[in-house]
C-alpha cells in the first residue's frame, strides 16, 4: 500500500494482490540491496533509518538512524537476529529532481515523500527481491505459523523413557 495515495486501497480493503514488501534483502545483500547500477534514473540510494524487532521479554524495538547507515567506514547495521520492520532510504534521482524519502513497513506499507510516480521505486524493489511475489509471501506466512505452533522439546528429568520423540511434526507446502 501506498501511504496517503487516493489510488491505493485502504488496509482495511486490501486485496490478495496487494504487493508484500520484505526487508530482508538488507541482510541478505547488505549494501549491494541500495545498488543502482540497474536502475538508471537513480544516482543513488541510502539507508537513513532502520528499526528492528526483538522478540524477548521486553519486546524491545531497537532503532538506528544515520545519514548513511551502510557507509563504507561503518559496521554493518543489519543485526544477525531480530525481524527488520522498517527503514527509511534516501533516493537521489539523476534528473534534477530533489531527493525522495521511502519507507518501507513490510508487508504492505510504502510511503514516498514527496509525492513521486512509484514506477521506478517498484523496479528497485523487485529488483533486489524487497517485493515478494504472492505466493512467496503465502508460503513464508504458512512457515512462520507452523513454527509458531511446534510445542517446545521435552526436557523433564523423570524416570520415563524420553528416548521416543513425541514432538514430531513436519511441515509439506506443494507449490
Amino acid at each position: 500500500m501506498i501511504a496517503n495515495d487516493p489510488n491505493c486501497p485502504d488496509k482495511s480493503t486490501e486485496s490478495p494482490e496487494s504487493p508484500n514488501f520484505t526487508l530482508e534483502p538488507l541482510r541478505t545483500q547488505g549494501r549491494d540491496a541500495l545498488s543502482t547500477f540497474d536502475i538508471p534514473a537513480f544516482a543513488k540510494i541510502t539507508l537513513r533509518q532502520l528499526e528492528i524487532t526483538w522478540e524477548n521479554s521486553n519486546n524491545q524495538i531497537s532503532i538506528k538512524k544515520g545519514d548513511d547507515l551502510f557507509c563504507s567506514t561503518c559496521p554493518n547495521p543489519i543485526p544477525p537476529a531480530g525481524e527488520i520492520t522498517r527503514a527509511t532510504f534516501r533516493i537521489q534521482p539523476k534528473a534534477g529532481d530533489g531527493p525522495l524519502t521511502v519507507e518501507i513497513v513490510p508487508p504492505h506499507t510504502i510511503s514516498i515523500h514527496p509525492p513521486h510516480d512509484p514506477t521506478t521505486i517498484y523496479l528497485w524493489l523487485n529488483k533486489h527481491g524487497f517485493k515478494m511475489p504472492p505466493a512467496a509471501a503465502a508460503i513464508l506466512l504458512l512457515i512462520a505459523i507452523a513454527a509458531a505452533t511446534l510445542p517446545f522439546p521435552d526436557t523433564d528429568d523423570d524416570n520415563d523413557d524420553d528416548t521416543v520423540d513425541h514432538h514430531r511434526h513436519a511441515l509439506t507446502v506443494r507449490c
